[in-house]
């Protein structure tokens, strides 16, 4: 072919490497290796999900009543955090509670039914014997479809200090194709049953007796208590606002009133991390006159390379995602690849060419849990310049780097990577000239010399 075009079968549609995000939460950190070890991922939503599953129908409407009060309030005093809720301020409580149930986003829109709204029996035959817990859970989904059972068997095994699952379980199918993924999730149902748990476990003759207690049974622990007025507004931006599990997590588990403060000492002394879930579709991209099939492909090669170069320097992968720039136009989810007190993370977006985040963490670096970006620093205002900021993932200020792949200066970790990189990574010179013209602190001119993308 002498025009050298690309050609693609038609049902074969260009895709970027880019991590989606699907879930959002906190994750106990592993002494093992991996693979084979799979993160375990707890969603605080699913906390929320799950009191709102077992709540009676009647407790629900009141609960609703007094946030929809509450909001209004808010958006008459003029707090910006309300804004979101504005096309709610004329809402009467029937229009809500109908929304919830059988709006656009609703219950019955999403899981073909209205259990999760009825909230009736919804475990039964509970077991709580010495740190393991059983029941079967009722399915928040329509048993129509194939493969979804009435109810599901839930276990899960609390740790010797009753603080921790170390074993979770539930025989759902949705929870199957989350494992999928990469991790073990802690679902809906799990929530519900934990929720039911404590209930019972204070009051016995609370729904029904529907756990049993095995004599010498400790005070059942929860990392996440959700107060009603958050739990419905959990469920107001999932089946009314139709917001994703992902944003809905990380904007719930900002709020340190929801965290038991035991919880809060794990993650300053790093037990927990964050972690997030990304979804296994990928994003496609079409080509336009600015965004060619090279421009699409070169990424995929990228990230290939980067990764092989990676693993050869002695970094493996740990976790599933780490989250750079959050909060940000250039919020990405990255892979998270460790070497002691290092870590590299691959960055790919449609905001930004291929970069390289670099950390190093050291044993004096301070915990900002509940930090905030002050300023958005674009991230090209300080390439290969040391910097102090939070990482997402461990909440630890650390030193970090960003380093631009094309770069002839090789990062000392990955010695090979720049050489490998370089000859592949051509498609993005005049993206990575541009945007340190725009943004570089510095002079910016010196710079493009430097890394050889001084060019007329």
């Amino acid at each position: 072919m002498g025009n050298n075009k690309l050609v693609l079968p038609m049902k074969q549609p260009l895709s970027l490497p880019i991590r989606q995000p699907l879930y959002y939460g906190v994750s106990p950190k592993s002494t093992q290796d991996d693979p084979p070890y799979r993160p375990q991922i707890i969603l605080a939503s699913s906390y929320a999900r799950g009191s709102f599953f077992i709540r009676p129908e009647q407790e629900k409407y009141i609960m609703f009543g007094l946030w929809l009060d509450k909001i209004k309030e808010r958006l008459r005093e003029g707090d910006p955090s309300a804004e979101v809720y504005s096309d709610l301020s004329s809402y009467s409580l029937d229009e809500l509670t109908a929304a919830i149930k059988n709006g656009k986003n609703g219950i019955k829109k999403k899981h073909g039914t209205l259990k999760l709204w009825k909230g009736e029996e919804v475990v039964a035959l509970g077991n709580m014997g010495q740190n393991i817990l059983t029941a079967r859970v009722k399915s928040k989904r329509w048993g129509g479809r194939n493969n979804v059972a009435s109810r599901w068997l839930v276990e899960i095994n609390f740790d010797e200090y009753g603080t921790g699952y170390p074993y979770i379980k539930c025989q759902s199918d949705e929870h199957f194709w989350d494992g999928v993924k990469g991790a073990d999730m802690f679902c809906d149902h799990m929530g519900a049953l934990l929720t039911c748990l404590k209930e019972v476990y204070n009051n016995p003759d609370a729904y029904k007796g529907a756990i049993r207690f095995e004599e010498h049974v400790k005070e059942p622990y929860m990392p996440f208590l959700i107060n009603p007025m958050l739990e419905a507004e959990v469920i107001v931006k999932r089946y009314v606002l139709g917001q994703n599990y992902y944003d809905i997590d990380k904007w719930l588990l900002d709020k340190k009133e929801i965290y038991d403060p035991s919880y809060l000492d794990k993650i300053e002394t790093g037990k927990v991390l964050y972690d997030a879930v990304h979804s296994k579709r990928t994003k496609a991209a079409k080509p336009t006159n600015s965004f060619t099939k090279g421009d699409i492909l070169a990424p995929c090669k990228v990230a290939s390379v980067m990764e092989k170069c990676i693993y050869k320097s002695g970094f493996r992968r740990v976790g599933l995602n780490a989250v750079e720039f959050r909060g940000t136009e250039w919020e990405t989810l990255c892979a998270n690849y460790e070497k002691g007190n290092k870590t590299l993370r691959l960055l790919i977006s449609e905001q930004l060419p291929p970069l390289l985040i670099y950390r190093e963490s050291n044993p004096a670096d301070k915990t900002d849990i509940f930090y905030k970006l002050h300023e958005e620093e674009h991230p090209f205002s300080r390439p290969y310049q040391e910097q102090r900021t939070v990482d997402d993932r461990t909440r630890k200020i650390t030193k970090t780097k960003i380093v631009i792949p094309y770069s002839p200066i090789p990062l000392r970790e990955v010695p090979e990577l720049n050489e490998t990189v370089r000859p592949i990574i051509g498609n993005f010179k005049s993206r990575y000239a541009e945007l340190i013209r725009e943004h570089y602190d510095g002079d910016n001119e010196e710079l493009l010399k430097k890394l050889g993308l001084k060019f007329s």
